[in-house]
């Protein structure tokens, strides 16, 4: 498909636009990881998780992914533990995917993702193209990402700071909201220890059952 794509994430996710999927992309994309290995369970799991989102019944062609390094810049009103828990899930996704690296830059001219901590009002000061996402303001998370074809070109993440409950809350949510934004739109309730549950949890390392959606979106 021609053109930019745009997905956003609410909370725990809400993805806004979709494709219509057709038997032979599906067809396609399970025949490759079968070949892989991987078991029906888990190719179900890695279709509804990047195939689907939460807003609506349709389904995606195909997924989306980054293709080049990811180069994240952070700012706003984060405390040193908050670019601590950037930099550890960085170090993770770095451990995970071969392809393409993961890195924090100091210039935002030189990122494709950028990521804000802080209030609603200040991310719709900088971000005025936000401002009618009614849910946004109660969000714990956000993300939204510009893709081409099957190409993710960038990505905008926010951490509602006022909407979090705990340390670890601020923790789960960065965690969450980063590797999504990868090409993850979708969450589920089968796997309550995963960073793509549908209830409330709080992650602080990736499951198994992470790690492998991961490595079959990134490295298959």
């Amino acid at each position: 498909m021609k053109g930019f794509i745009f997905f956003t994430s609410l909370g725990f996710l809400i993805g806004l636009v979709s494709f219509n999927v057709t038997e032979s992309d599906i067809y396609n994309t399970t025949k490759n990881l079968k070949s892989k290995g991987y078991t029906d369970e888990e190719i179900d799991y890695f279709n509804e998780i990047t195939l689907k989102n939460e807003l609506n019944f349709k389904i995606r062609q195909f997924p989306v992914k980054f293709k080049r390094d990811v180069k994240i810049f952070v700012y706003g009103a984060y405390e040193p533990y908050m670019l601590d828990e950037v930099k550890k899930v960085v170090d993770d996704l770095n451990d995970i995917i071969d392809p393409i690296d993961l890195s924090i830059v100091n210039n935002r001219s030189e990122s494709n993702v950028v990521m804000y901590f802080g209030d609603y009002e200040s991310f719709i000061s900088d971000n005025p193209d936000m401002k009618r996402k009614n849910k946004l303001k109660n969000c714990e998370g956000f993300f939204t990402t510009k893709s081409k074809g099957d190409e993710i070109k960038s990505s905008r993440i926010f951490i509602n700071i006022p909407r979090q409950d705990s340390y670890n809350d601020v923790r789960d949510a960065i965690r969450e909201e980063m590797t999504q934004s990868l090409g993850f739109y979708n969450d589920n309730w089968l796997y309550p220890e995963s960073c793509f549950y549908q209830g409330q949890n709080e992650v602080l390392e990736y499951s198994d059952i992470d790690i492998k959606l991961i490595k079959m979106l990134y490295n298959e």
